[in-house]
């Protein structure tokens, strides 16, 4: 073994059996770890779909449904995040008490000492913040790694990981939510508003598996959005072993805010100078509290204020969220393919909206989540409104009182129809509120193939 397992072995019995639930990225990249690292372990996965990673030599691979039967003398399950809990599989796991841990959960537990770690969870904003994060160490030139949901697993790199790096952590809720070994030193909750209702029944359920990660905790900095209603009205009371901080657009923050027009960290009693608002280099309210939160971090992992100014002046954002990727004719073109839910589209309008000139494209997979507020933001910031996907009868009865609506049936047609509407000075936004998987096989794959379609068709400049 090149690792160290002793902590994992304190807590859970040394494994002659190993099951494997979902053979993703993590699932494969646990599985490879495993087989590695445990030559004497017996390994099985489980998957309901076809195999999408190689199989590995002496590995037993089992498909369709789970089957509890497989269960017989294992020590542990490891459950790839898109597998959820809640499954008659589990149940049976849990009366054998056999212990179910995630493939960043337990390799976290496997990372050496002196390694400054921070989780970044949230319901938007945290794929930004986990990268704004990155870029923070990399114009510092301090040794770095990025994974989690951000799509690396832990487990591809953990060998490269050594004392004194910095590992910033994208973590989604089903990463969070049963972990043992999942302890950062700085953890964040960027907001929350209700996602993922086929997991959890109401937003009591959903904070409950995003807090997890502040209660799991040991020692460091637990910090959260104050001004986000919800988070200043259940956390600041919570009783945690760590450090509770707050960041605020207000005066009344603890950690990091605004001050006219200026971004602060309060360092004790003093207040340092970070950047003027006008100088961040991504647009939009929603920014600001990203900057906010990666101020906080970066600070707090003894970034020096130069180097933080330069990350949030200079950092060009991620792909696929509000996008800006061509121009033609003096009409802009936004990917937004990240926008999975009403809220994260609501903060899309709040940033283009302001003219009143948006041509809005909507639809995918429905998750059933409430559209009035997004109803009410989208009549004053759009001249259209482009409806397809599985969603478009739903989100038709929401809108049909619009008066430039339109139900389209593939993306073809939603993009010829836009070119169709579009102006001098307009704004395509393609923020679909949905998830992805009625027609693409994740929402990186939506947003490059809208990308590539708009290309085609246009043949538009790209914005340098």
């Amino acid at each position: 073994m090149l690792l160290n397992w002793e902590k994992i072995f304190k807590k859970l019995k040394v494994p002659t059996k190993i099951v494997i639930v979902g053979y993703g990225k993590s699932g494969f990249g646990i599985a490879r770890l495993l087989k590695s690292e445990l030559k004497s372990v017996e390994i099985v996965v489980t998957d309901k779909n076809q195999l999408k990673f190689p199989e590995i030599e002496e590995i037993n691979y089992l498909l369709g449904e789970h089957n509890p039967k497989i269960l017989d003398k294992a020590s542990w399950i490891i459950k790839s995040p898109g597998v959820p809990l809640n499954l008659e599989f589990f149940e049976f796991a849990r009366k054998k008490n056999i212990p179910v841990v995630g493939e960043l959960d337990l390799v976290f537990g496997l990372l050496p000492d002196g390694v400054n770690t921070i989780g970044v969870t949230g319901t938007n904003g945290k794929t930004t913040v986990t990268e704004w994060i990155g870029y923070g160490f990399e114009v510092a030139k301090m040794p770095y790694y990025v994974a989690g949901n951000v799509g690396t697993p832990l487990s591809e790199i953990i060998y490269d990981i050594v004392t004194g790096s910095n590992l910033v952590l994208e973590l989604s809720s089903y990463q969070i939510e049963n972990s043992i070994f999942l302890k950062p030193k700085i953890a964040m909750i960027t907001n929350l508003t209700l996602d993922h209702i086929d997991r959890y029944a109401n937003l009591d359920e959903y904070f409950n598996a995003k807090v997890h990660l502040f209660k799991n905790q040991e020692n460091g900095y637990s910090i959260y959005n104050k001004d986000d209603p919800y988070l200043e009205k259940n956390i600041k009371n919570l009783t945690l072993k760590t450090k509770i901080l707050n960041v605020s657009k207000r005066k009344d923050f603890s950690i990091a805010g605004v001050i006219e027009n200026k971004i602060f960290v309060k360092d004790n009693l003093d207040f340092v100078k970070i950047i003027d608002l006008s100088d961040l280099s991504l647009k939009g309210e929603h920014n600001i509290e990203n900057a906010l939160f990666v101020a906080s971090s970066l600070y707090l992992s003894s970034v020096e204020p130069k180097h933080i100014e330069k990350a949030l002046s200079t950092f060009s954002g991620v792909e696929h969220r509000q996008e800006r990727f061509y121009t033609h004719k003096g009409i802009t073109w936004i990917n937004d393919s990240k926008s999975t839910n009403p809220e994260s589209t609501i903060v899309a309008l709040k940033t283009w909206g302001e003219n009143n000139n948006l041509i809005l494209i909507l639809g995918g997979k429905d998750k059933n989540t409430p559209l009035d507020e997004l109803v009410s933001l989208a009549s004053k910031t759009c001249k259209a409104i482009i409806l397809f996907g599985e969603a478009k009868k739903r989100f038709f009865d929401h809108f049909k009182s619009f008066p430039n609506l339109f139900v389209l049936n593939s993306l073809d047609d939603v993009i010829d129809k836009a070119f169709e509407l579009a102006k001098p000075n307009d704004i395509v936004l393609f923020s679909p509120a949905c998830a992805s998987f009625d027609m693409f096989a994740n929402f990186e794959e939506r947003g490059k193939i809208f990308k590539k379609k708009v290309k085609e068709k246009s043949k538009c400049e790209e914005i340098t």
